[in-house]
């Protein structure tokens, strides 16, 4: 440890002394004497978590030297000797911002710039120093030859990404932006990848008529109608054009295959346009290329969005003839549309009667908790769901003993039924170790 917690506080302890020595009591001396001092707290010959502290520490007394003596010779031999200790670029920059705020020295600024540049290994560090050497003298000549150093170095397109806000913000310099940007198109493979690029673009230009030049970029990548409805939720936040964002929903409608996109395309179409009409057409194509298994999602969105409870028994008897589906979810679904408990208990007790494994009893009492409230039928699972984990391997049963005692602890609420459980998956624990030790 470079500085123990006790030299802190003693090193602020001596700070705050020598402040009121000089600024209270008018003791000059005394209070240089004790800011000497304060520095043989700090020790900077190895860097750990503590370093920032180290550093500050330096900072922190050159700053007040200057600040409360008026010495700026002292503090600048003060900031000397953190630039030495300095382990990085970000250190030096750190302590560069100082040196401009209380000594402004030009000098001695350019001088630690050049130490920050010769320790700048990555375009981060690079860029790092671009971007406070500007801020700090001003000098955008040499912030440029920089940057230009830190976009040779940059290997992701992320990291060019990030130098581009800084280029705007520091130079307004949108056409030396706009490049960067084309530099990182050419290498964009995917759709998502593109997506990236123009979410940016849309923060740091806010060029609408080249951002949708872009998007019809996009939208030839686009492998999938998914793929589609992501390009034209940015299209929404980004340009707010609905005739384009209702051409991008037409051409997904288009290259969907399976009841799964349809049902997706027809959940975004009201959340987009809240044109009903238009979804509904699509939930019925969704019905017809559908496996029954997703016919819950439809009964609900014909709920939900259309008010049409007849419709969505339907859609729920034809998916339960048809014994092809999670009859847990159905019974989960129709209680949230439907409040059908009569109808929602009988699917429940089909599918305890399929149980074969722990988890499906957790499941299920999870559900019978949620929608029935029945504490009895989901502590009857629960033990179910422990007979069933006795058969598994030692290891095993104790994990799954947890998940089970998690579950009557949060969902039944039963701490005495729970406690039982975490004994037994003790128990399945101790007898693992027993035989790992033979």
């Amino acid at each position: 440890m470079d500085i123990s917690i006790n030299n802190r506080k003693q090193f602020f302890k001596y700070q705050s002394i020598a402040i009121k020595e000089i600024e209270i009591n008018n003791n000059l001396q005394l209070g240089r004497d004790i800011f000497e001092k304060s520095l043989k707290f700090i020790n900077l010959k190895s860097r750990t978590n503590y370093g920032y502290w180290l550093l500050f520490g330096y900072m922190n007394v050159a700053r007040s030297v200057i600040r409360v003596l008026n010495d700026k010779e002292w503090g600048k031999e003060i900031y000397m000797t953190a630039i030495d200790k300095a382990e990085d670029s970000n250190d030096l920059c750190k302590i560069a911002e100082c040196i401009k705020h209380q000594l402004n020295d030009n000098d001695f600024l350019i001088k630690t710039y050049k130490l920050s540049l010769d320790k700048s290994t990555t375009n981060y560090e690079l860029y790092n120093t671009a971007i406070s050497i500007i801020e700090n003298l001003g000098d955008k000549k040499w912030g440029i030859s920089i940057y230009k150093k830190a976009i040779d170095k940059a290997i992701k397109s992320k990291e060019l990404m990030d130098i581009v806000p800084h280029i705007i913000e520091g130079l307004n310099d949108k056409k030396w932006a706009r490049e960067i940007y084309e530099t990182v198109i050419d290498k964009a493979g995917t759709s998502y990848d593109l997506m990236e690029i123009i979410s940016h673009i849309s923060d740091n230009l806010n060029d609408k008529e080249w951002l949708r030049s872009l998007y019809e970029i996009t939208i030839d990548k686009a492998e999938t109608s998914y793929d589609l409805i992501n390009i034209a939720s940015h299209i929404s936040n980004n340009l707010n054009n609905k005739e384009f964002e209702i051409s991008i929903f037409m051409s997904a409608i288009d290259k969907a295959k399976t009841g799964s996109e349809y049902i997706h395309i027809a959940k975004k179409i009201i959340e987009h346009f809240n044109d009903k009409e238009w979804a509904r057409e699509i939930y019925i194509l969704a019905f017809e290329k559908c496996n029954y298994s997703n016919f819950d999602y439809i009964a609900e969105a014909a709920v939900e969005h259309f008010n049409d409870k007849e419709w969505a028994i339907k859609i729920y008897k034809i998916a339960i003839e048809s014994d092809d589906i999670c009859y847990r979810s159905f019974a989960d679904s129709i209680m949230k549309s439907l409040n059908d408990k009569k109808w929602a208990i009988k699917l429940y007790k089909i599918a305890i009667n399929d149980i074969s494994l722990y988890f499906d009893c957790i499941g299920i009492a999870e559900s019978i908790m949620e929608y029935l409230n029945d504490k009895i039928l989901a502590k009857e699972l629960l033990e179910s769901a422990v007979e069933l984990c006795k058969k598994e391997t030692v290891l095993e049963s104790y994990q799954e003993f947890i998940e089970i005692a998690d579950c009557a602890t949060n969902c039944l609420k039963d701490k005495e039924f729970a406690s039982i459980i975490y004994i037994q998956a003790q128990e399945e624990l101790n007898k693992y170790i027993e035989e790992k030790m033979k």
